[in-house]
C-alpha cells in the first residue's frame, strides 16, 4: 500500500511541475522552431532545432522510416519536459 500511494504522490508531483511549467510560461515561447536551409529547393538541409529565442537544443529522437528515410519524432513530452523551453 505504502508504494501505491508514494506512486501516486510522485505522479502528482510530476503533473504538478508541468502545469506550473505550462501556466508560467508565455504562450510565443512554448514553440520550437525547425530550421530548414532551402538554398537548393530541390534538396532541403535539415540545419537545427531551436527555441523562440534562436537557442539551439536537442530534441526528439530520429528514427528510421520508409524508402530509406529518417524522420525526427517530437513529443508534446519532449516539448514539456525539455529544460530550455
Amino acid at each position: 500500500m505504502k508504494e501505491l500511494v508514494k506512486l501516486m504522490n510522485d505522479s502528482i508531483e510530476k503533473l504538478n511541475k508541468v502545469r506550473e511549467k505550462l501556466h508560467n510560461h508565455e504562450e510565443n515561447l512554448m514553440g520550437i522552431n525547425i530550421v530548414i536551409d532551402h538554398a537548393d529547393p530541390t534538396k532541403p538541409i535539415f540545419v537545427e532545432i531551436e527555441t523562440d529565442e534562436g537557442e539551439s537544443i536537442g530534441i526528439g529522437e530520429f528514427l528510421p522510416y520508409k524508402d530509406g528515410l529518417n524522420k525526427l519524432r517530437i513529443t508534446a513530452a519532449d516539448i514539456i519536459q525539455h529544460e530550455k523551453l
